[in-house]
């Protein structure tokens, strides 16, 4: 936070739908994205691929919940991103430098430059028995990069520079400060004074209501079935090294002021003042002893908390002209007090959780993995975009450079696993399941992936770092689990010129995605990039598509008045809508990103594939 004489102000920017900052402006069924300014992105040499060409890939087998069903070809799924949020300034808010935890729409943007390689290779298979590597994996500690982000344990905030591009920073620019999340972990080792990321992490979760939204014993179900959802995630996501227990309380509890009465009607914010009141009101009745975060639900019919509200811990945050403590120091003074000690994280969820589009993709329950996510040290991977505080839905530019990959990109996206790097750092994958070669080693080996969804023994990702803070991931990607409905992610094809919709199961919804991680980009500024392979749309843009085939025939009537939907002024029976790019690598194709050439030779159970330089 921004600490002066009067102390420190509040930075109420936060969590919503990917719970990452994100831009929304079109209906559940069509979202139009912004363009965002350009960042620095990994140079890439991409080896020629043929043009798509769809296909009739048909997913199956599911390991994890499915909590999405595939839309017909005559309505358009839902690939809207969450509202993102912003940062407002108030009187009584923590040093916090939290991000607008919304997902935000990708439009425009600078991408890897890309150039032609003349590559050949042998003719692929389709037969991909799991087999050991041509060569053995290295020492994984060559590919543990360290957190190059030049921060300091814990200081959040610095002084602004005029060599620094801050537009995906947060920023007091009134006091020439940018808020910094020394909180967050970018490379190892992960910052240990977060809540834990391995053995039993304790919640409480909670009902609640207020005097004008009375909620009903509904609540009190509908948490534990969130909370068993959220159980299941992180098992799975773990590997069985993280294990939620939660702990209920037997009514709704009131919070004895007017849910209007918290500035939480536009974008979200920390919600501190809310959170005290729900302790207050529940402390009498729930033993709090050793709750790492707190887990709040409001009704289903609240229309006065539209996006959400969320604080992680901020170790060493001692207030006001006391200086921060370092590394081992948990204390916050922005935690909340319960009788039995604070509470250092929280998490409430608004009204745009019951949006249908939220609800087919995992619901609520991804609300709270998200967060969980950062209170337990992870950051975002969307580029922060803002959004003014009255504001539900953002207009400022904002993007996805993972696209639907992540959950931290898009926590309610057809893709939402936790990225393979983000595993790592969270010990929940072992380095035996990481294969590791530095390029400057590398010549040609052949590695067999196992389906990053799927609770399997194997290789879970290649690492080939190409610096000290600079990392190409490789990773098989099945539509099974929580990518059921991978092949529902509107992606962007070019005809004629004009970028028009399809679907990522036109095309295949399996096959290998490749991102580069940079340990030294600032949060919100992209530190992840997945890798778009030749003859595909590599830049974010809007869709152009007739309200016949966008919209569900129910809704043509009311078109013209629906708020959320944005008209193509070129077109006027089309709206624009937001799509993505297809990073999959399917059998035969290759791509080369920092001099690295990666193919995917053969697939079935597992990948296989060259990596050669």
């Amino acid at each position: 936070m921004k600490r002066s004489a009067a102390g420190f102000l509040i930075l109420a920017m936060f969590v919503s739908a990917c719970s990452g900052g994100a831009t929304d402006t079109a209906d559940p069924d069509t979202a139009a994205p912004k363009a965002p300014t350009t960042t620095e992105a990994p140079t890439t040499t991409v080896a020629p691929a043929t043009t798509q060409v769809p296909t009739t890939t048909v997913t199956s087998t599911t390991v994890a919940p499915a909590t999405t069903q595939a839309p017909t070809t005559t309505a358009a799924p839902a690939t809207t991103q969450v509202p993102t949020t912003t940062v407002t300034s108030t009187t009584v808010a923590p040093a916090t430098t939290q991000a607008p935890t919304t997902t935000a729409a990708p439009t425009t943007t600078a991408t890897p430059t890309t150039t032609v390689a003349t590559t050949t290779t042998t003719a692929p298979t389709t037969l991909a028995p799991y087999r050991e590597p041509s060569q053995p994996s290295m020492d994984t500690d060559l590919c543990r990069l360290a957190d190059h982000r030049g921060l300091t344990r814990y200081v959040y905030e610095e002084p602004m520079v005029d060599e620094v591009d801050y537009t995906h920073r947060l920023t007091n620019q009134e006091h020439n400060l940018a808020y910094v999340n020394p909180m967050y972990s970018t490379g190892f080792p992960m910052v240990p004074d977060m809540n834990p990321s391995l053995g039993t992490l304790e919640i409480a979760f909670l009902a609640i209501d207020f005097p004008d939204s009375p909620g009903s014993e509904t609540q009190l179900d509908k948490i534990r079935t969130v909370a068993s959802e959220v159980t299941e995630y992180f098992r799975i996501a773990s590997g069985g090294r993280l294990h939620t227990n939660f702990r209920f309380g037997d009514r709704v509890f009131r919070v004895p002021k007017d849910s209007g009465t918290f500035g939480l009607q536009g974008s979200g914010g920390l919600g501190r003042d809310l959170t005290t009141e729900v302790v207050e009101a529940a402390d009498p009745h729930i033993d709090f002893t050793g709750v790492h975060s707190l887990f709040m639900l409001i009704p289903e019919t609240n229309t006065q908390i539209a996006n959400d509200w969320h604080y992680p811990p901020h170790p060493g945050n001692l207030g006001p002209d006391v200086a921060n403590g370092g590394e081992g120091n948990k204390t916050d003074v922005f935690s909340v007090m319960t009788d039995e000690g604070p509470i250092r994280a929280w998490d409430g969820p608004g009204y745009v959780f019951n949006r249908p589009d939220f609800i087919q993709n995992g619901g609520v329950a991804m609300f709270y993995v998200h967060e969980t996510l950062h209170d337990i040290g992870i950051s975002d991977l969307y580029r922060y975009g803002y959004q003014a505080a009255d504001e539900i839905f953002a207009t400022g530019p904002a993007n996805l450079p993972m696209g639907e990959w992540a959950v931290m990109s898009h926590q309610n996206g057809n893709a939402r696993e936790i990225i393979a790097w983000h595993r790592w750092l969270l010990g929940w994958l072992s380095d035996e399941q990481v294969y590791c070669r530095p390029s400057d080693s590398l010549t040609d080996v052949e590695v067999s992936l196992s389906p990053l969804t799927r609770e399997e023994e194997g290789y879970k990702a290649a690492m080939i770092p190409v610096s000290d803070r600079k990392v190409i991931v490789v990773e098989s990607r099945r539509a099974e689990g929580y990518s059921a409905t991978a092949g529902d992610i509107a992606i962007g094809i070019d005809v004629g010129g004009v970028r028009k919709r399809a679907y990522l199961r036109d095309f295949g919804a399996d096959g290998l995605l490749v991102y580069v991680y940079d340990t030294s980009v600032m949060d919100g500024s992209g530190q992840a990039w997945v890798q778009i392979p030749d003859g595909r749309p590599s830049e974010w843009a809007m869709a152009t598509c007739p309200i016949t085939d966008c919209m569900r025939p129910a809704d043509l009537a009311t078109a013209r008045e629906n708020p959320w939907l944005t008209w193509d002024p070129d077109n006027p029976d089309n709206i624009l809508i937001e799509v993505h790019l297809d990073p999959l690598l399917r059998i035969g194709d290759s791509i080369t990103v920092e001099g690295v050439t990666i193919e995917l030779i053969e697939a079935s159970e597992s990948d296989r594939v060259r990596i050669s330089k």
